[in-house]
């Protein structure tokens, strides 16, 4: 078998011999540019939702009514001539 053996506590301790990088802390961000990529994107998405049509179809048991289905969907059914 061969010799192996753990190195002992001091031969594992680097000694200080490498240099540790100094924590920093994130830069604040600029709130009026947040403001303003939130406004942007919440129009967006106002924008996005407008498009959207909800079918409402009633789930039946039995002749019951017991729930509806709700559809969203951005396609518009048409009738075709």
């Amino acid at each position: 078998m061969a010799d192996v053996a753990t190195p002992s506590g001091a031969a594992m301790f680097d000694g200080g011999a490498v240099e540790k990088k100094k924590v920093e802390k994130p830069e604040k961000p600029d709130e009026e540019v947040y403001k303003a990529n939130l406004q942007k994107a919440e129009k967006a998405h106002q924008a996005a939702q407008a498009k959207f049509v909800c079918f409402t179809l009633p789930i039946m048991f039995g002749g019951i009514p017991v729930g509806n289905l709700h559809l969203y969907t951005d396609f518009i059914f048409t009738e075709r001539s």
